[in-house]
C-alpha cells in the first residue's frame, strides 16, 4: 500500500499530450458499476459524458445502441446491474458491459484486462471479433491480457507480448513470428500442442523459462535503443462542458438517490418514530403554559432537532465511500471534473432532503399540538439544521472514505455537540474556561431557534421565563424559570434571529466547500 509506481509513458515514442487519458480507455478486470442502475441508464450517462461534445443527444444514443448491439447486450438493457445479494446481470453480461462502457469513449488506445473472464468460448470469441472489427474499422489500437487463449483466439491476434513471471519479457512482436523465434531457440512447438499452450508451458517451466528470457533479451539488444516515432500524435478530445457533465450526472444521481436513500424501510422508520414521539408527548403543546408540562414541551422540541441531526448525517455518511470505486474509475479516464460530480450530487440530494422531515412533521406536529401558525417557520429551521448535518456527514465521508471509521468519528462528534447544545447540561453552571464549548455546537443554535419559534406569543414567553415559586416542582429550584435550566442560545428569544441563522448557514456552506476541497485533493480517488 505504501509503494509507488515509477516509469515513463510514451505514445508512438513521444510523450503523451495533456489530457491524453480521454483518448485511452481501460476496461478493468473488476467490473465496477452502480448496482441499482440498469444497463441502459448506465450506458446513457456514459455516452453523454464520453462521446464528442459536437454530437447531439440523438447521435450519442444511436452510438450507444450500436455498441450495445455489437456486444449482444440488447436483452439486458432494462436489467439492473445487481450485486452478490441482488439478482442482476450474469458474469458474462457484466464483462461485456465493462467493455461497452469503454468503447463509448471512442478511444484510440483500448486496454482490456482479462476481458474474457466469465465468458464461455463462443461468447468470448464473438466478443473478440467485435473488438477486432472496432479496431480495424475505427483505427483503434487494442491491447488485452489473456492467460490461456484458445486456438481461435490466438489466430485473431496481430501482435504478442509474452510475459514470464517476474515481469520479464520472453517475446514481443508479430504473432506469426513467435513460432519461428522459439524454434530457433530449440524450443519448437511440440507435436499435437497448440502454439499458445506451448508458449505458456515455456514461460512457466523452471527449466525452460531462463533460456527464453535470455534469448529475447539478446534479440532485443540488437534493436535500436531509441524507438522511432511512428504514426501521428493523438488529437485530444476535451472534457464536456460543465453544464453537459452536470446534466448527465444529475440524471444518474437522481435515480441513485431515489433507489438507495428513499427506501420503504426508511419511510417506515420515520413515520413510526414520529408516531411514538406523538403518543409520548400527546398534546403537550396545548398545555405548554402549565408549569408541569413546560419541560416536556422543551423535550419534544429536542427530539425534533435530534431526529433531524442524527438521521441526515448517517444517511449520507456512507455515500462517498459507496461511490468511491465508480468515481475513481471514471475520474481516471478524465470523464468529468470532481466539481461536476459534486454539484450534480448536491442538486440531486437537496430537493429530496426535505421529504422525510416533512413526513415526520405531518405525523408528530399535530399529535404534539405545537402551534399550527408556526409550523412553516419551525420546519424551515429544521431544514437548515438538516443541511448542516448533511454537509457534516459529507465532509466526514470525504475525509475518511471508510464508512466504519466515519461512523465512529460521527458518533463521538455528535454526542459532543448534543451534550454541548445546552439541553442535557446547563453549561452556564460551568466555569467560564469550560462553558464556552457550547458555542462550538450547532445544536446550541438550532435549539435556540426552534424554541423561540415554538413560543410565539408574549403569554408563552412569560410562562417560560416566569420564576417558579414554591417547592416540589420538577422544573427547577424556587426562583428560577423553566428556561433557566437550559443553556442553548437565547439570541432569537431576544429578537436577534440573524445570529443563529447566520452561524448555521455559514457552517453548512463552509462544510460543503471543505468537502469539495477534500475531494479534489484526496488520494483516495487516485487510480492505482
Amino acid at each position: 500500500k505504501r509503494g509507488e509506481l515509477r516509469g515513463r509513458v510514451t505514445i508512438n515514442g513521444l510523450a503523451p499530450p495533456p489530457a491524453w487519458k480521454r483518448m485511452a480507455a481501460y476496461a478493468m478486470q473488476k467490473d465496477i458499476f452502480f448496482e441499482r442502475l440498469t444497463v441502459e441508464e448506465h450506458l446513457r450517462c456514459t455516452a453523454m459524458l464520453k462521446l464528442p461534445p459536437h454530437m447531439g443527444e440523438a447521435e450519442k444514443l444511436a452510438e450507444m445502441s450500436r455498441v450495445v448491439s455489437q456486444l449482444g447486450l440488447d436483452k439486458a438493457l432494462r436489467t439492473c446491474v445487481g450485486s452478490g445479494t441482488e439478482r442482476g446481470l450474469s458474469g458474462g453480461e457484466l464483462k461485456r458491459l465493462n467493455i461497452a462502457t469503454e468503447l463509448l469513449s471512442r478511444p484510440k488506445l483500448l486496454f482490456l484486462d482479462e476481458p474474457f473472464t466469465g465468458l464461455d468460448s463462443t461468447l468470448a470469441m464473438s466478443t473478440l471479433e467485435a473488438i477486432r472489427e472496432i479496431a480495424s474499422s475505427k483505427g483503434v489500437t487494442v491491447m488485452l491480457t489473456v492467460h490461456q487463449p484458445s486456438s481461435a483466439m490466438w489466430s485473431a491476434f496481430d501482435s504478442l507480448l509474452l510475459m514470464a513471471p517476474g515481469g520479464h519479457v520472453a517475446f514481443h512482436g508479430p504473432r506469426s513470428d513467435a513460432t519461428a523465434h522459439f524454434a530457433r531457440q530449440r524450443q519448437p512447438v511440440k507435436d499435437g500442442w497448440s502454439v499458445p499452450d506451448h508458449l505458456i508451458d515455456v514461460v512457466t517451466s523452471e527449466q525452460l523459462r531462463p533460456a527464453a528470457i535470455a534469448a529475447w533479451a539478446e534479440a532485443e539488444s540488437s534493436l535500436t535503443s531509441d524507438p522511432v516515432p511512428v504514426g501521428v500524435p493523438l488529437s485530444v478530445r476535451p472534457q464536456p462542458l460543465f453544464g453537459i457533465s452536470v446534466s448527465a450526472l444529475l440524471r444518474r444521481q437522481r435515480k441513485l438517490v431515489l433507489r438507495v436513500s428513499l427506501k420503504p424501510i426508511e419511510w417506515a422508520l420515520t413515520v413510526l418514530l414520529a408516531a411514538t414521539f406523538g403518543m409520548l408527548f400527546w398534546q403537550v403543546g396545548a398545555h405548554r403554559r402549565e408549569v408541569q408540562r413546560q419541560q416536556d414541551y422543551i423535550s419534544v422540541i429536542f427530539f425534533f432537532v435530534a431526529q433531524w441531526s442524527w438521521a441526515p448525517l448517517f444517511q449520507v455518511l456512507g455515500s462517498f465511500p459507496a461511490e468511491r470505486e465508480v468515481l475513481t474509475r471514471e475520474r481516471a479516464s478524465d470523464s468529468y471534473s470532481v466539481q461536476s460530480w459534486y454539484v450534480s450530487k448536491l442538486m440531486a440530494e437537496w430537493p429530496l432532503s426535505w421529504l422525510m422531515p416533512a413526513a415526520f412533521f405531518v405525523v408528530l406536529y399535530p399529535l404534539a399540538a405545537l402551534p399550527a401558525a408556526q409550523a412553516p417557520l419551525v420546519f424551515s429551521i429544521i431544514l437548515l439544521n438538516v443541511e448542516v448535518s448533511t454537509s457534516l456527514g459529507g465532509l466526514l465521508g470525504a475525509m475518511l472514505f471508510d464508512r466504519e471509521k466515519a461512523t465512529v468519528v460521527a458518533i463521538v462528534y455528535m454526542v459532543y455537540v448534543m451534550c454541548a447544545g445546552g439541553f442535557f447540561v446547563n453549561l452556564n453552571n460551568l466555569p467560564p474556561w469550560l462553558g464556552w464549548v457550547r458555542f462550538t455546537s450547532f445544536w446550541y443554535y438550532s435549539m435556540g431557534l426552534v424554541v423561540a419559534a415554538a413560543l410565539p406569543t408574549a403569554a408563552d414567553r412569560d410562562a417560560f421565563t416566569m420564576p417558579i415559586n414554591g417547592s416540589g416542582t420538577s422544573c427547577g429550584a424556587a426562583g428560577s424559570s423553566t428556561l433557566d435550566n437550559y443553556s442553548f442560545s437565547k439570541s432569537a428569544w431576544d429578537g436577534h434571529w440573524e445570529l443563529e441563522v447566520s452561524v448555521l448557514a455559514a457552517l453548512a456552506v463552509t462544510q460543503r466547500l471543505l468537502t469539495l476541497v477534500v475531494l479534489r485533493t484526496s488520494k483516495a480517488l487516485q487510480f492505482s
